[in-house]
């Protein structure tokens, strides 16, 4: 009975060894998100820490983890598909975590977000492009191209949409917004520097 359980440890402890340096602070900043909000359920897009997650994140509990980011995934998912889980499970809180260029896929489920004033936090991260794809693309020896753009300017942008907005540049921040989010049990745009998180 043991020796799969060993195995599944070797297993693991391989996996986490093959991480990235960046891919392992998104991963911290996922668990950040869990150990948090207690409870949540998280919706991810094809954003960064997502891909992360797909590969060593460990959710809390069954059907709190589900995203878009297997292959091609689809960008603008996120913010959609959590107003969706808000509205099925209305006692849990939700985070959408999606990147500044996937959330442009789906700006207008900024409305929904205030209009269901579901508990759903929308994070996101900046990393001024599709950060994701221009990794993928330097790592196989291509020239980036059309991946670097000027993120919306998003506190203007929760404010058009009456939604209230932190800004988030370290672990500290982050904590901080998450605490406000559980406690007021409303919507959120929390917009987190991707570079803060390796």
């Amino acid at each position: 009975r043991d020796a799969p359980a060993r195995a599944v440890a070797a297993l693991r402890t391989a996996a986490a060894a093959a991480l990235t340096p960046a891919m392992r602070a998104q991963l911290g900043f996922l668990e950040i998100l869990r150990d948090t909000l207690p409870g949540h359920i998280l919706v991810g897009d094809s954003t960064q820490p997502v891909y992360a997650g797909n590969l060593g994140f460990a959710a809390a509990t069954p059907a709190s983890w589900f995203n878009s980011s297997s292959g091609f995934g689809t960008l603008g998912y996120a913010l959609p598909a959590a107003n969706g889980a808000s509205v099925a499970q209305p006692r849990r809180p939700v985070v959408a975590l999606a990147g500044d260029g996937g959330l442009q896929f789906t700006l207008q489920e900024l409305g929904g977000l205030r209009d269901l004033g579901g508990h759903v936090a929308l994070i996101v991260w900046n990393n001024r492009g599709y950060g994701e794809i221009k990794t993928a693309m330097i790592d196989a020896g291509i020239a980036p191209q059309a991946v670097d753009l000027a993120p919306p300017l998003l506190p203007e942008l929760a404010s058009a949409y009456g939604l209230p907005y932190r800004l988030v540049r370290g672990e500290p921040d982050l904590r901080a917004a998450l605490r406000q989010f559980a406690a007021a049990r409303s919507p959120l745009l929390i917009e987190v520097d991707a570079g803060a998180f390796g």
